[in-house]
């Protein structure tokens, strides 16, 4: 068996551990009995079929120990030990994000009744709280356990993010000091905050609040109504930060780099990195940007090197790494699924996808033919999951995406240089804000007239997970069925 292949089989019984581990509770005793069987084997049995079962069982079980290592003990020194009690607790904004009624924040904690003490703790606020990332709080609330409602686990979400404890509309907050004016979190936080001004200066409503969304990932000002159109044209990834929009965005930069300026490789891949690690600075460094970008960079890496089995093992790898980090994101990070079975999408069916479109132009200025096959590659394989999460189906989103994606990397470059330029030399802001205005109400058009054609959406308010089993299930046989038939387009 080739060393790649057992690579990935290694790092996707990691992953199956992990996933497995949920519902395991053996004692510690009893995982270290099994890694040092494992080990044994490893080292001691000559056979080479032996040596890779027994490595595969061994992540397998460290996999599933990592996740039951995942939960904190509590303690009297973490917040969530005083949950249900009215608690003085001091910490630092490590992020903000706005709703539609209230602002909320996520502290870490650095000290509790003033002694010293750890753990986070959501905090929600009214909407134009003062409060936001990089200050330091004291805060005097009656912290309580977070709880589940409707369909959604609400107690898993905060968990992945290691919170325990929510405070809701605390009794009083004192600033107890300005942002660290050395700290790079600080000085993205006053960057952000001057480009946001500067784009309500120029922009009207929508572009202003689209614009806002694409390249500092605040959603906070696009209207109901507009939110219910992405939502009918399948487009909602287009103003969230997650590895889908990442990931588009690295392929349709790289395309039009290698197409339009006739970089080369190595180039382009520096160009689109750079393109890459400013987005996310740009548009907070929240976790699930980060993520993103390292799982696009690492594919954009294996395609650099064009090693085989490179592409399908780097997604593997990167999702391995981020869940021994932070083994609850695949359970309740819908952006991190959703972001890694856009990856497999890509790899696994874009070569399939651009022979059965390979009729459909794609002319040098407007990559029709690439935009769709990105699309309906991802939009394919995670269908099953956004019908589970949000219940949507729209038939004529692949055709909208398709139409905005052609455009969408001259949107954010355009966007980009207006932001820098704009800041550095106010001058120039005259001259960009008008291709930057056309880009934006074309997507606005696109998606609106999209959003008004009859029965192309639809909406399933109970989309079980046996159905998203089942799907997947379907979905992957069919995959199977023509890697069969047609080898080549697998």
């Amino acid at each position: 068996m080739h060393r790649a292949k057992v690579f990935k089989l290694v790092l996707i019984a990691f992953i199956a551990g992990i996933v497995v581990g949920r519902w395991l509770n053996l004692s510690p005793v009893l995982w270290i009995c099994f890694i040092v069987v494992s080990a044994w084997v490893i080292i001691f049995i000559r056979s080479i079929k032996v040596k890779i079962i027994s490595l595969i069982i061994l992540f397998f079980i460290l996999g599933a120990a990592r996740y039951q290592l995942s939960w904190p003990v509590f303690s009297p020194n973490r917040l969530e030990f005083y949950n249900g009690q009215k608690t003085i607790f001091a910490g630092r904004v490590i992020r903000e994000a706005m709703k539609n009624t209230s602002k909320e924040l996520i502290v870490e904690i650095k000290s509790i009744n003033n002694d010293a003490g750890s753990g986070r703790a959501l905090i929600r606020v009214p909407l134009y709280s003062p409060y936001g990332q990089g200050q330091n709080l004291s805060v005097a609330c009656k912290i309580v356990t977070p709880q589940n409602y409707s369909r959604f686990n609400f107690v898993g979400y905060l968990a992945k993010d290691a919170i325990f404890s929510v405070c809701y509309y605390p009794d009083s907050i004192e600033l107890m000091s300005a942002p660290v004016g050395t700290s790079w979190l600080s000085w993205l936080t006053i960057f952000r905050t001057k480009a946001q001004a500067l784009i309500n200066q120029n922009f009207s409503e929508p572009q202003g609040a689209l614009i806002s969304s694409l390249i500092l990932g605040a959603r906070q000002n696009l209207s109901q109504e507009f939110r219910n159109q992405l939502s009918l044209t399948s487009t909602s990834h287009i103003v969230a930060v997650s590895g889908l929009h990442v990931l588009i965005m690295i392929m349709l930069t790289e395309m039009i780099l290698f197409s339009v300026v006739g970089l080369k490789r190595n180039y382009a891949f520096y160009v689109t990195v750079a393109v890459v690690v400013l987005f996310a600075l740009l548009t907070g460094g929240a976790a699930p940007t980060i993520r993103a970008s390292i799982m696009g960079i690492l594919l954009l890496y294996a395609k650099k090197i064009g090693r085989p089995y490179q592409s399908s093992n780097v997604v593997v790898l990167a999702a391995a790494v981020m869940l021994a980090v932070n083994p609850l994101l695949i359970f309740w990070d819908a952006g991190f699924q959703l972001s890694f079975l856009a990856v497999l999408g890509l790899v696994y069916l874009s070569k399939g996808a651009e022979k059965l479109l390979r009729k459909v132009p794609d002319w040098r200025w407007c990559p029709l033919r690439s935009s769709l096959v990105i699309t309906a590659s991802a939009y394919l394989i995670t269908l099953p999951l956004i019908l589970y999460y949000f219940g949507n189906l729209s038939l004529v989103g692949p055709l909208v995406n398709a139409l905005i994606l052609g455009v969408l990397p001259w949107t954010m470059i355009l966007g980009f240089i207006f932001i820098l330029a704009g800041l550095a030399l106010p001058i120039m802001t005259k001259i960009l804000l008008w291709p930057c205005w056309l880009l934006l109400s074309y997507m606005i058009k696109v998606i609106q007239i999209g959003a008004h054609i009859p029965f192309l959406s639809f909406h399933f308010a109970n989309f079980s997970l046996l159905s998203t089993i089942i799907c997947y299930v379907f979905l992957i046989s069919i995959i199977l069925i023509i890697k069969k038939i047609r080898p080549r387009w697998i």
